[in-house]
């Protein structure tokens, strides 16, 4: 017998019988998980049943799972995951609307476990990182650099990441900048090609460069038809407090880059077709402080999920960035050229940041910045992220404005 998704759903959630483990297991290596259905009652939804089988061995009084901003934060309840009577099978089923993406990982937990409480999950950032990825998970079974990653009818493809990520790249130069006795490691990586090329500074380079393979994907994708490019990739530090120092708000550390982006410009065989500076979170942040404190340095900037929410004096994230902050809105109206594109995203379950970005996206219109904001259905998340840099970057770009500043 075949056993549609539909049917695969009816056996877990809706049939009190027992279940034959064995026959689960194959349905399991069919299909994947998250398990997608059509809501019946909305057709611009589908239902995604995360499932996990547990060792019986393991004892569990519970399992979680970790949705990207789905089932995190006030929405904890919807990632605990229940038992189906008389088995070793846990499930939850979120209901999302069509194109949702996001990465997750599961969390099987005894009382004992880090961030239990009551035999409850109070959410934290560590047991995310003590979650493990779905081995099921489709991505995870094709080497995806981003693991388990739940992707509804009309996500984007994330293949490229994996099919890409042996292409070519030749290693121009490595170095670091020795900022105040901050040292930041970075990396320059260039397309094997004589013709004229884009320039791209990528913040997080640690990600960028060694997990996901940026630079080779981007030669894939483009495939000698497309734009190419030089990638200038500066790491950042892995501690969260020292990051939020280095790159929020941080003048010597953005002069510092600036004078790497200038000097290469200049070392490059021929002047580069546009100059972009891209970023995420408090990347985003960095890369919209270069373009506000070095204008014309940049023809355009890619900032998804900015943190729009930093102000001079924080030595670590706020517990609430709902509050609207003016600082970055006031670095770009004091910059003396309004010439550099700014394309700006934010997912549309990033409830507390997403309404600040959209008001970011407004004043840099007003400034006279061509502008776009993209709200995206997911979260502050890698996957969502490589797919906007990816659509963004093989993209045919908009025509540079005429910029009066040297570089």
């Amino acid at each position: 017998m075949t056993f549609s998704a539909t049917d695969f759903r009816r056996l877990i959630v809706d049939d009190d019988r027992s279940v034959d483990m064995s026959e689960v297991s194959a349905l399991l290596d069919s299909h994947g998980t998250p398990i997608l259905t059509d809501d019946p009652a909305r057709p611009d939804h589908q239902r995604a049943l995360f499932l996990w089988v547990a060792d019986p061995a393991d004892r569990l009084d519970g399992v979680y799972v970790w949705v990207n901003r789905l089932t995190d934060k006030r929405h904890v309840d919807a990632g605990v995951m229940r038992r189906r009577p008389g088995s070793s099978i846990w499930w939850t089923e979120l209901t999302v609307p069509r194109g949702t993406m996001a990465g997750y990982r599961i969390y099987p937990f005894t009382v004992s476990s880090p961030g239990i409480r009551d035999g409850r999950v109070e959410y934290s950032r560590e047991i995310v990182r003590q979650a493990r990825p779905d081995p099921h998970n489709l991505l995870v079974r094709a080497g995806s650099s981003f693991a388990s990653v739940l992707r509804t009818d009309g996500s984007p493809d994330l293949s490229m990441f994996t099919t890409g990520s042996d292409g070519h790249v030749a290693e121009i130069q490595t170095g670091a900048l020795d900022v105040d006795g901050t040292v930041l490691r970075y990396r320059i990586v260039g397309a094997d090609t004589p013709a004229p090329t884009d320039l791209l500074l990528v913040f997080d380079a640690e990600k960028w460069f060694d997990r996901h393979h940026l630079p080779a994907v981007l030669t894939a994708a483009n495939d000698g038809s497309g734009r190419s490019f030089t990638v200038i990739g500066v790491d950042s530090p892995a501690d969260s407090s020292e990051r939020l120092r280095v790159l929020g708000g941080n003048r010597p550390v953005i002069d510092a880059i600036a004078g790497l982006v200038g000097r290469s410009i200049h070392e490059m065989p021929t002047t580069p077709t546009r100059i972009v500076v891209a970023g995420q979170s408090l990347g985003g942040l960095a890369a919209l402080t270069l373009a506000a404190w070095h204008p014309g340095l940049v023809d355009e900037v890619l900032a998804y999920s900015p943190s729009v929410w930093w102000r001079p004096g924080l030595r670590s994230r706020p517990a609430q960035v709902s509050d609207p902050q003016r600082w970055i809105h006031d670095q770009l109206r004091q910059a003396a050229d309004s010439s550099a594109e700014i394309r700006l995203a934010a997912g549309q379950f990033e409830e507390e940041l997403a309404p600040n970005v959209a008001g970011l996206a407004e004043t840099v219109e007003a400034l006279g910045h061509p502008t776009s904001f993209h709200l995206y259905p997911g979260g502050h998340d890698d996957a969502w992220w490589a797919a906007l840099l990816l659509a963004d970057l093989t993209a045919v770009p908009n025509p540079v404005r005429s910029n009066p500043s040297p570089r």
